[in-house]
């Protein structure tokens, strides 16, 4: 399983380890990062304290993911003007940019090169007040309301 973006770190703890493990995808070393910028507050006030064990330890006064999360999350430095994720990904956030700054024609082309990415049945999450360009084949709504597109 792969989750592209920054918030691949908020959101794979929640992603249910017996799913990791019987999903798994040997992690690529190119672009992983440890994360470990967390402090004691940020982690009593988020998650659960049955997740926080499960899915941090504690390292240097830290609390760091535990690598059977962080091993799930790529950070890459891509321009998505010209290029489209190099991995097939699950889960693609791209809120409040490219649906939303860009012109029309960039927008479908940028939507389109994410649906190339997104393995079936994968997710694109995009900002609340954006849409999926017209033209766009391929996605379906997630969930009635929220900006959750289901590959199809």
């Amino acid at each position: 399983m792969f989750i592209a973006g920054p918030v691949g770190y908020t959101v794979s703890p929640l992603i249910p380890f017996d799913f990791l493990q019987a999903h798994p995808s040997p992690p690529s070393q190119r672009g992983r990062v440890k994360y470990c910028r967390l402090t004691g507050e940020t982690v009593k006030r988020n998650p659960p304290p049955p997740l926080t064990a499960q899915a941090f330890e504690r390292k240097n006064g830290r609390h760091c993911l535990r690598a059977a999360v962080s091993d799930y999350v790529r950070f890459a430095l891509v321009d998505i003007r010209e290029q489209a994720p190099e991995e097939t990904v699950h889960l693609l956030f791209c809120r409040n940019l490219a649906f939303t700054y860009f012109d029309a024609p960039l927008r479908q082309r940028i939507c389109r090169s994410f649906r190339d990415r997104i393995a079936q049945g994968g997710a694109l999450i995009i900002g609340k007040h954006e849409t999926i360009p017209p033209g766009i084949t391929g996605f379906a709504p997630w969930e009635g309301r929220l900006p959750i597109y289901r590959k199809i």
